[in-house]
């Protein structure tokens, strides 16, 4: 029964691997017709290609000879202008030439005037340069004497001033002396007899010493205005 078993497990296994050797081959063979289509298609998709880069080449070529055709005629046309433009040219400058001439002798002759105008014109500048020079030392004439009696009228007028203020100071020094002498006298009478008063008073009451004490205090602030006002 063993060996019954063994032999029917290896028939098994070979049928086992005879079927898996066909699938394989049966893969193999699907893959490579798979293959082939492939390479059919690109072979076609090269082939198309190549067919319409020879239409765009020959469409190209043919743009290129009209292209070629068209700057011909343009060139052509090109120098038969340039030929009508130089014969212009030519025209142009003989008469440009003629001009020239003309305005030439049209402008030596507007010099000649112009040189004859320039020399009437600085004579006349030479005149009227020695009248102005003329009047202008006639005006510094006229302004140095306006200048000097202006200058000795402001000297008088100054040293009016001057002797003016000079008796204003010294009446306002008289009677600040004279009034600082009459305010020193008063004050020095009144000071002294109110001193004296206090003096003889304060043994008398504390109050009237108080008073007293004040009237001093009074009389040593009006001493102090006065030299104050003397200073």
């Amino acid at each position: 029964l063993a060996a019954t078993r063994l032999h029917c497990s290896l028939a098994a296994t070979r049928l086992h691997c005879s079927l898996a050797a066909t699938r394989l081959h049966c893969s193999l063979a699907a893959t490579r017709l798979h293959c082939s289509f492939a390479a059919t298609r690109l072979h076609c998709s090269l082939a198309a290609t190549r067919l319409h880069c020879s239409l765009a080449a020959t469409r190209l070529h043919c743009s290129l000879a009209a292209t070629c055709l068209h700057c011909s005629l343009a060139a052509t046309r090109l120098h038969c202008s340039l030929a009508a433009t130089c014969l212009h040219c030519s025209l142009a400058a003989t008469r440009l030439h003629c001009s020239l001439a003309a305005t030439c002798l049209h402008c030596s002759l507007a010099a000649t005037r112009l040189h004859c105008s320039l020399a009437a014109t600085r004579l006349h500048c030479s005149l009227a340069a020695t009248r102005l020079h003329c009047s202008l030392a006639a005006t510094r004439l006229h302004c140095s004497l306006a200048a000097t009696r202006l200058h000795c009228s402001l000297a008088a007028t100054y040293l009016h001033c001057s002797l003016a203020a000079t008796r204003l100071h010294c009446s306002l020094a008289a009677t600040c002396l004279h009034c600082s002498l009459v305010l020193f006298s008063t004050c020095f009478v009144v000071c002294v007899a109110l001193c004296s008063f206090c003096s003889f008073v304060s043994r008398a009451t504390l109050c009237l010493s108080f008073v007293c004490s004040y009237v001093k205090v009074n009389c040593h602030f009006l001493s102090q205005r006065f030299f104050s006002c003397l200073c």
